[in-house]
């Protein structure tokens, strides 16, 4: 039997802040013969491992769409003491 583990690292500073998440995947890859459907003997067999890079950004559209409403909201203010 053959245990694979994946590991991985979180170098965000805080959640939902920018940074980059990695995730490391080891990959067992055997090729059999086979005749006619039948698996007979093994092949070949080799090691790899895969590597997933996510990097994450701050989103400007959240700050954008903050200062909108709040400027909305003091038009709506000034509007209503002029009348």
């Amino acid at each position: 039997m053959t245990l694979l583990t994946s590991m991985g690292t979180d170098s965000r500073n805080a959640p939902g802040s920018s940074g980059t998440i990695s995730l490391v995947s080891p990959q067992l890859i055997y090729a059999y013969v086979g005749i006619g459907g039948t698996v007979t003997q093994l092949r070949n067999a080799a090691a790899s491992t895969s590597k997933l890079s996510l990097s994450f950004m701050p989103e400007p559209g959240r700050l954008a769409l903050l200062a909108s409403g709040l400027l909305g909201l003091l038009t709506l203010t000034r509007l209503r003491r002029h009348r």
